[in-house]
């Protein structure tokens, strides 16, 4: 009847657009099994050209784009903006069916998808924007990328380095004195030579009172990082949690734990606060015992 005949006739386009589609597929498949025993990134090659043919072919099939994917990633090893489209076209196929067709298990091709972006970009930020896209469209557009954690943290550094100057340039400072060879740096490179101008906060005055030396906290607001040696003490004490600006010749440096001292002169320090010293306590006299 005419019932049957329509799911008849359904299953059998749905059978044959199967068929046609796994020919499609399979030189791009013969050439990744290829690959998973020589290691050779040139059958990489052949597998996107093949899946890349195949998916233009049939664009809703998301056991090629799985497949064209997985090719694109191994060819980032050697060609690293491919790393983009494979993404994306692990994204299309996890969107539209990661069943593959009802070919496999759906929570490991998904795993792969989210541990291979995790990786590359640092974390799973833009992971969902980028499977509603890759659900819409079979390819990327011509200028899609998607940015490794590398490229986002250099930029970071970046725009870091562009608002906060200063501290950058302690920053790396310290962490080359920090490094294994930081004795041998400060020798070499840093003991003696002039240091552009830093910020920092200030921590304590040595002694309290009339302080002669400094002590100023950097990246951290309350931990002292760098010793002020003065020309003349100060009239008073230091305010603590003062923020204050200066120059100075590096002196002496230990590791552990950590401390660089530089020698300044007072009126190299600005924003200084200095209050004044509480007065000594005064005597009590001494009675005399009638």
């Amino acid at each position: 009847d005419d019932a049957a005949w329509a799911k008849t006739k359904s299953d059998v386009a749905g059978l044959s657009k199967a068929v046609l589609m796994g020919l499609a597929m399979r030189p791009g498949a013969d050439a990744m099994a290829k690959y998973r025993t020589d290691k050779n990134p040139a059958n990489c090659k052949v597998a996107e050209d093949a899946y890349m043919k195949a998916l233009q072919q049939y664009p809703d099939g998301a056991a090629i784009a799985y497949g064209l994917g997985s090719a694109d990633i191994c060819l980032y090893k050697v060609d690293p903006p491919k790393i983009s489209i494979g993404l994306y076209e692990l994204a299309r196929a996890v969107a539209i069916d990661a069943t593959l067709g009802g070919t496999a298990d759906p929570k490991p091709i998904e795993t792969y998808f989210v541990n291979t972006y995790k990786s590359y970009h640092g974390d799973d930020e833009g992971l969902a924007a980028l499977k509603e896209t890759a659900k819409a469209s079979a390819f990327p557009p011509a200028d899609f990328k998607i940015k490794s954690l590398t490229e986002i943290t250099t930029a970071k550094e970046e725009e870091f380095k562009k608002t906060n100057p200063q501290l950058a340039l302690w920053l790396g400072v310290k962490a080359q004195l920090a490094d294994t060879g930081g004795e041998a740096y400060f020798e070499g490179q840093l003991k003696g030579a002039g240091v552009p101008k830093l910020k920092g906060t200030v921590v304590e005055g040595k002694p309290a009172c009339r302080s002669k030396e400094i002590f100023v906290a950097l990246s951290d607001a309350t931990k002292t990082e760098i010793s002020l040696k003065l020309d003349v003490a100060l009239t008073g004490k230091p305010e603590a949690g003062t923020e204050i600006q200066f120059e100075g010749v590096p002196a002496a440096f230990t590791k552990d734990p950590f401390l660089l001292t530089m020698e300044t002169e007072k009126a190299k320090i600005e924003g200084l606060k200095v209050s004044p010293c509480a007065p000594p306590p005064a005597k009590k006299g001494v009675t005399k015992k009638k």
